[in-house]
């Protein structure tokens, strides 16, 4: 049986999305983000499920099947690949208590805002370029290593106080013994040890290099807190169904798409058994 509608007039006055308008206020408000968009790693045996699989995310059945030793995903399963630069608008920080190994948190979930041509997919990451938070972190001094790679890139931050204008990355440095493993008692050194022939600096691409192992001895741990740019992985897929129908300076209807909308969680936040 067949339902037609009631045919409406189209000649009224109507109220349409001005795309150009939102165009404008990404480009005026939007924050500077890096977009990585994401890619299956052809080397799984199968392809992940409706294509939710993330690495912080226990698989349903015997496991994700990704080959740990592989060179290009690093045993992820997914490829980060077209990095680019675009804006967006970051809303709507928000989340629920949580409970996981070092205690309770409240997990960062944001909302993500971009212009139509920008269309992410489930596990694609957002860099904040031009935005800091603080990271803790501990690595170990290893026998003829001298860069390392630490969880994300060290970023640096300037501000303004009363003292003048500073710029910081690293903000503390703790050293623990490198027999007894307990850390040393008046063992900040964030800032004397810093320096060519000192102890350690920061490479230009935000990576811990060592300079004195006389210092930084192999077998020693390191604590550190420093600046870095947050990074958001999407967990939800776009709002496309969003996309309207508009007639403007024209007679018929024209589809447009919308602004797409994501939501993304601070990548740093997971959840560990």
């Amino acid at each position: 049986m067949d339902f037609p509608s009631v045919e409406q007039s189209l000649s009224l006055t109507r109220a349409d999305f001005d795309l150009n308008t939102f165009r404008r206020l990404i480009a005026q408000k939007g924050l500077v983000v890096q977009w990585q968009q994401t890619a299956e790693c052809p080397c799984q045996p199968k392809s992940v499920d409706r294509g939710f699989d993330l690495t912080d995310i226990d698989d349903v059945d015997s496991g994700t099947g990704n080959v740990l030793g592989c060179p290009v995903c690093k045993g992820s399963g997914l490829i980060y690949h077209s990095p680019q630069d675009v804006q967006a608008i970051i809303t709507s920080a928000e989340g629920e208590y949580l409970n996981a190994r070092f205690g309770g948190y409240r997990e960062g979930l944001v909302s993500i805002t971009l212009n139509p041509e920008h269309l992410p997919v489930f596990g694609d990451r957002f860099t904040l370029k031009d935005s800091v938070m603080l990271y803790r972190e501990t690595i170990t001094m290893v026998e003829g290593k001298n860069i390392y790679d630490l969880r994300f890139p060290i970023a640096s931050r300037t501000v303004t106080l009363a003292t003048g204008e500073a710029t910081h990355d690293i903000i503390y440095l703790h050293i623990a013994d490198k027999d007894t493993g307990l850390a040393v008692v008046g063992g900040d050194h964030t800032e004397d040890w810093r320096g060519p022939a000192q102890g350690y600096e920061i490479t230009a691409d935000g990576k811990f290099q060592r300079n004195n192992i006389n210092r930084l001895e192999d077998g020693m741990r390191v604590s550190l807190t420093y600046f870095i740019h947050p990074a958001y992985t999407v967990v939800s897929y776009p709002n496309s169904i969003r996309d309207t129908r508009i007639r403007k300076k024209s007679n018929v209807d024209k589809h447009v798409p919308m602004p797409v909308r994501v939501q993304a969680k601070l990548e740093f936040l997971e959840l560990e058994g």
